[in-house]
């Protein structure tokens, strides 16, 4: 999510999306080195078994009719062999990330807007339109996302931070009603995908549209994917300060014809979903 601090980029456009690629991953002589170890690395294995192969095929021109058993035994060896060579080659480096961990992407400089500490102010979300969620398309008045690159002892980076509402009311339990007006928004995430769930990837296509065609690394790598949505009916607490909309109680009819107070968040709103 684009803050004062951040520099937004075309993604549409090569020259944007390099822009990104470096800041993730590096200047392009170290995006290249990436790339050719992780070709290498995805090779070994098979270029590997590859040879072992080689070596049983040359056995065959030296089979005759009186030493089958002899050739079978042979054969078997060899099939022991490539085996244990594969296993010995993933042992090997098995051994070889943990003592060189796999290179990993550059997370965000600075914590994206933050949900703030709890304030009670509890309430019904009033959606008078609803628009589909740029990640599964289900119907909704707020959409947030937050996917993260998780490894053990390593950190946790966030790649992708993505949150947007058309607009909504929350009628506070105390009476008060809180404008959420359209455009960004901080929803607290309530359901964990896996990195690999189609509906991620459709989502990726959307936000990167390049990224199926240029011969580069994943500037969104990510092990560790929470959605939320906002929906007509949900129970939300809104986070961070409020100031009082222009006319107070004089501002009209609110929620089942009372006259309350009006609210609107002071930056971007911040709201957690609640038990449905």
């Amino acid at each position: 999510m684009a803050g004062a601090h951040h520099e937004l980029v075309d993604l549409r456009q090569p020259d944007g999306r390099r822009a990104l690629l470096t800041r993730v991953w590096g200047e392009p002589n170290r995006r290249s080195q990436l790339r050719t170890a992780a070709k290498v690395g995805a090779t070994g294995g098979i270029l590997g078994g590859a040879l072992q192969l080689s070596h049983a095929c040359g056995a065959c021109g030296s089979i005759g009719d009186t030493a089958l058993k002899d050739v079978a035994r042979g054969v078997a060896l060899i099939g022991l062999t490539f085996v244990a060579a594969y296993a010995l080659g993933l042992w090997l480096r098995a051994r070889w990330r943990r003592w060189r961990p796999a290179a990993r992407p550059n997370g965000a400089d600075r914590p994206g807007t933050e949900l703030g500490s709890a304030t009670g102010r509890i309430g019904a979300v009033v959606a008078r339109t609803t628009e589909p969620a740029a990640i599964g398309g289900a119907p909704c008045a707020a959409f947030g996302l937050e996917a993260r690159d998780r490894a053990r002892g390593h950190g946790d980076r966030v790649v992708l931070r993505d949150g947007a509402t058309v607009g909504f009311e929350v009628v506070l339990d105390d009476g008060a009603v809180v404008v959420v007006p359209p455009g960004p928004i901080v929803v607290g995430a309530d359901a964990a995908l896996t990195a690999d769930d189609p509906t991620f990837a459709v989502y990726l296509d959307l936000v990167d549209p390049r990224r199926r065609i240029d011969d580069e690394l994943d500037p969104f790598t990510a092990n560790h994917v929470r959605v939320a949505l906002v929906r007509d009916g949900d129970r939300v607490e809104v986070r961070g300060p409020l100031r009082a909309l222009p006319g107070g109680d004089d501002a009209g009819p609110a929620y089942r014809g009372a006259t309350t107070s009006r609210l609107a968040p002071v930056g971007v709103p911040r709201v957690v979903v609640r038990d449905r």
